[in-house]
């Protein structure tokens, strides 16, 4: 509650300093032409005329430079609570100090009476109606007092050259006070509304002042935090305002792109807007959209979507959208319905083969068991031997035609890493196996299913690195994506450019007697087990990166 107190007293503060400056440079710069009024007369030998009263201007004058010299230095250190009591102790010296004028230059008579209205009006217009009303009373106070003191010859009378007597007619007084009171009284009623209608309109300037700010705030902040870029532009294709989304897709900096001409990062839109025949520029309500492909240098293609509004005068406004996931992803459903509808044909097709093929090996086996010739036995073993190469091949091909459904549970991914690479090091020809784990990761997906996966991609980086080299095991968390990755790195030949995009289809093969399932099978099985597998960008003859994506348990 304190705080809230101070802190509107800090509101109050700022203009109530501005408002006491301006009333005390009035006061200064009325002093001032009193000054040279007063020195004027004293060069001028005409002092004798006024008799005391030019003294009395010299003392208020004193005074009153001292007093608003104060003030000022005051104003510059007393905090807001004190500003108060010094705002009013101006206003109460103000009356003194024109009642003193008032009283110089001819009380009845004086010039000066008005200056009691700028009391009044500075009070009201500070402190409100009713301090208003407070300070016309000491004005009328004031007058009055200073006419009575006058008409009993308490105060010698000012001005009495001019004047030509020391009394007054006591109706002439009755009338002045009266009529000034009155007078005062009407300018606080006049000033209190004035200034009620002034605070209210700037209370609602303020109201309206505050939700348009926060109106800004919002529209600011929807823009900054919606995953949709969005660029404004000039009719002369200049970039005047671009979102963070914007800027996290084009992978530029706002103080960048701010002024840049819209070809340098969108050509293409460009054109389009712009361009001769440009539908965006002939229509102030057509709205362009379209979908493209996108290149940033050293970093991956994107696919963009892109929609121009057509604002008149103002420009265009361009919402672009990175559709890359959802194109992958869109690829991806295309890749495994063909993969389905052929798996469905080949598992067929697979069962019709292995019923032969098992007829097939078993009559060789009983021919070999009978024969009694050499040459025969060497010729039905190689029969043989070919014979269980395909039904590997038709098993492997029935594994990734038709997998077994993943039964997914919560698994140790670090212990199953560890125990999956000690059995493959007691392999034959197996290479150093070395390993780092970032961390104790547990995963949901079937254990015996991410055994295969692991055991395919290092029976490949074995058979890829040279007889020396050796195989690299890492696991990471990516919390961005919420997955634990494991990467399996070889120091083999890599993969050659145009092949990247070929090694995940069936039947593709770089081996001498590979059957191109592998890979393909092990993309199945994480599939299955919600994740997916990547080939990293490498360099050619500088060794291979599989990463795996699991989902975190």
């Amino acid at each position: 509650m304190f705080r809230k107190a101070e802190s509107a007293l800090l509101t109050v503060a700022d203009p109530m300093r501005s408002q006491l400056r301006w009333l005390v440079a009035l006061r200064l710069t009325i002093i001032t032409v009193l000054f040279g009024s007063a020195l004027y007369i004293q060069v001028g030998g005409e002092s004798s005329l006024f008799g005391h009263s030019i003294r009395v201007l010299w003392w208020l004058i004193a005074i009153s430079y001292l007093f608003s010299v104060t003030s000022l230095w005051l104003l510059k250190r007393c905090g807001a609570g004190g500003l108060q009591w010094l705002s009013r102790s101006q206003i109460f010296y103000d009356i003194f100090l024109s009642t003193g004028l008032v009283y110089i230059t001819g009380s009845v008579a004086s010039i000066f009476t008005p200056l009691y209205y700028v009391n009044i009006f500075f009070a009201t217009f500070v402190f409100g109606r009713h301090f208003g009303y407070l300070v016309a009373g000491l004005c009328t106070v004031s007058y009055a007092l200073l006419l009575v003191l006058e008409f009993y010859n308490i105060l010698p009378p000012s001005l009495g050259v001019l004047v030509g007597s020391s009394s007054y007619d006591p109706l002439k007084v009755v009338l002045s006070i009266l009529i000034n009171m009155g007078l005062f009284s009407i300018a606080a009623m006049i000033f209190g509304y004035l200034t009620d209608r002034l605070r209210s309109t700037e209370n609602r300037l303020l109201v309206d002042k505050q939700r348009l700010a926060q109106l800004e705030n919002l529209h600011e902040a929807i823009l900054e935090n919606i995953s949709s870029g969005v660029i404004a532009i000039s009719k002369s294709a200049k970039i005047i305002s671009i979102n963070r989304a914007a800027q996290r897709i084009f992978q530029l900096h706002a103080r960048e792109v701010l002024g840049m001409d819209l070809g340098e990062i969108l050509p293409d839109v460009k054109e389009k807007i712009f361009g001769r025949r440009s539908e965006a520029v002939e229509s102030s309500l057509k709205v362009m959209e379209w979908e493209f492909p996108y290149s940033i240098e050293e970093a991956e293609s994107l696919y963009l979507s892109v929609a121009v509004s057509n604002l008149g005068e103002r420009g265009f406004i361009i919402a672009v959208q990175d559709l890359t996931s959802y194109h992958q992803m869109e690829e991806k459903v295309k890749h495994s319905d063909r993969l389905a509808a052929v798996g469905k044909l080949a598992a067929a097709i697979a069962h019709e083969i292995r019923n032969p093929l098992a007829s097939i090996s078993g009559s060789i086996e009983m021919l070999q068991a009978e024969s009694g010739l050499d040459a025969n036995k060497r010729l039905m073993g190689i029969v043989l031997k070919e014979t269980q190469r395909l039904n590997k091949m038709i098993s492997d091909f029935l594994c990734f035609a038709k997998p077994n459904p993943a039964t997914l549970a919560t698994i140790d991914l670090t212990k199953l890493i560890d125990e999956t690479i000690m059995l493959f090091q007691n392999s034959e020809g197996c290479h150093k196996i070395k390993v780092s784990h970032g961390g104790h990761y547990s995963v949901d997906a079937d254990g015996s299913q991410i055994r295969q996966v692991l055991w395919n991609l290092l029976q490949n980086a074995k058979e890829a690195s040279d007889s020396e080299g050796d195989i690299g095991i890492s696991t990471t968390y990516l919390p961005q994506r919420e997955r634990v990755c494991i990467d399996i790195e070889d120091n083999g030949g890599g993969v050659a450019g145009p092949l990247r995009d070929q090694i995940f289809d069936p039947f593709f093969t770089t081996k001498q007697h590979g059957s191109g399932l592998g890979l393909p099978t092990v993309a199945r099985i994480l599939e299955a087990n919600r994740g997916y597998i990547e080939l990293l960008s490498t360099q050619e003859g500088q060794g291979t990166v599989f990463r795996v994506y699991l989902q975190g348990g």
